[in-house]
């Protein structure tokens, strides 16, 4: 265990140093802070279409960074002959697939909690309806503070410390981010005090809670294609794998009560479908504990399984260099 959690460790820190792990971040919480500004503009319930937007590109840019981190993660280290390295002293392969998955999970996981809090502070501020709209104000400022802070501590420690400015900086939003959550859960719209969380719309963190389910599945797809393919065919396997996760309630889910084979095919396809609670969100409907419950079992499940093949594939392939 203790080599496991030595792998995640290394690996989780290399993850969020990844150019494209940041790049993707900000992208997706600029995209998400600037929703309510897209909104206004709908002929829609404004609100709802917030929480859509954000869940969608949470959703989306999990699942990308899930891809392109475990597949790039795992074939760099075997393709560049890390592998054979770490392999060399007292670990064994399937503690390496362990690690990495575990230090990619929790690279991911962190990815989508920031996210999630933007969320909530998005739709806490709400959608103006009109210029004499009065919006709650204090989550805008209390989410831009904690970007402003954290990139200048990040600026701060790589230019006087040699720190890694964006290891820093995601790690300093960790705290100021929570931080400003719970700060606003205890504070209602217009200061007033109340019982966390006070304002905050916790049906959609239940809804993110669900999406970190399916981005942590694609993580462990990520890892298990990697370990016998290249990288740019671990990327197309992912690719397929998701699709077969989205379609496979519709193209066997709707047939499976009528068709043996459906219902068979149905019973062993990944559904990644009942990890997308955006409608009930949309919708005003809180997501019953039991059905996160049994949504994220099938998940785990599935991470299960793909690990178990992975550290299966990974045994029997050869690795140049190998002592």
């Amino acid at each position: 265990m203790l080599r496991i959690l030595t792998v995640a460790r290394a690996t989780f820190w290399e993850t969020i140093r990844q150019p494209i792990f940041g790049i993707v971040l900000c992208l997706a919480a600029a995209l998400i802070a600037l929703s309510p500004s897209f909104a206004m503009f709908s002929l829609l319930e404004n609100v709802r279409l917030v929480k859509e937007m954000g869940l969608s590109t949470i959703f989306v840019a999990g699942l990308v960074l899930a891809v392109l981190s475990s597949t790039g993660g795992v074939t760099g280290e075997i393709e560049g002959g890390t592998a054979v390295t770490l392999l060399s002293k007292p670990l064994s392969r399937a503690a390496f697939v362990l690690g990495k998955f575990f230090g990619l999970g929790a690279g991911l996981a962190v990815a989508v909690y920031l996210l999630c809090i933007v969320l909530l502070f998005a739709v806490r501020v709400g959608v103006p309806e009109a210029a004499w709209s009065r919006l709650d104000l204090l989550p805008l400022w209390a989410g831009l503070g904690a970007a402003i802070v954290s990139a200048s501590v990040g600026f701060l420690g790589d230019y006087f410390f040699d720190r890694h400015f964006q290891a820093t900086a995601v790690s300093v939003a960790l705290v100021t981010f929570t931080a400003s959550f719970v700060v606003l859960g205890f504070v209602g719209p217009g200061l007033s005090p109340g019982a966390f969380p006070a304002g905050m719309d916790m049906g959609v963190a239940r809804a993110c809670l669900l999406v970190c389910a399916a981005v942590l599945l694609m993580v462990a797809a990520g890892v298990a294609f990697s370990t016998r393919l290249s990288y740019g065919a671990a990327v197309l396997a992912c690719a397929v794998f998701g699709l077969w996760g989205l379609l496979s309630d519709y193209a066997f889910g709707r047939l499976s009560a009528e068709v043996p084979a459906a219902a068979v095919a149905y019973a062993v396809s990944p559904n990644l479908q009942a990890l997308w609670a955006a409608d009930a969100v949309s919708a005003g409907r809180l997501i019953p504990g039991s059905y996160i419950g049994l949504a994220v079992s099938h998940a785990g499940l599935w991470v299960a399984a793909l690990l178990f093949c992975g550290v299966a594939a990974f045994e029997g392939r050869e690795l140049s260099g190998r002592v």
